[in-house]
């Protein structure tokens, strides 16, 4: 499965990038995490496809698929 983006997930959930990001840096969804680099400003997030389809069905009622 290729990489899901921030990106990718906002547009599917409808959000704003940024509010996903800020989500994520916050530990408020189970679906992927956010980490500093070196402490400083810069950011790297990581989104696991299985747990993102998982939260889209129990909170939106929506199976998606996401391209292999």
């Amino acid at each position: 499965m290729s990489k899901l983006t921030t990106a990718k997930a906002a547009a599917i959930l409808g959000w704003d990038v940024l509010f996903l990001r800020a989500g994520l840096k916050a530990g408020k969804f189970n679906f992927g995490e956010a980490a500093n680099v070196g402490g400083g400003t810069r950011w790297t997030f990581k989104i696991y496809p299985e747990a993102f389809k998982r939260f889209v069905k129990e909170n939106y009622g929506i199976d998606i698929v996401l391209e292999e």
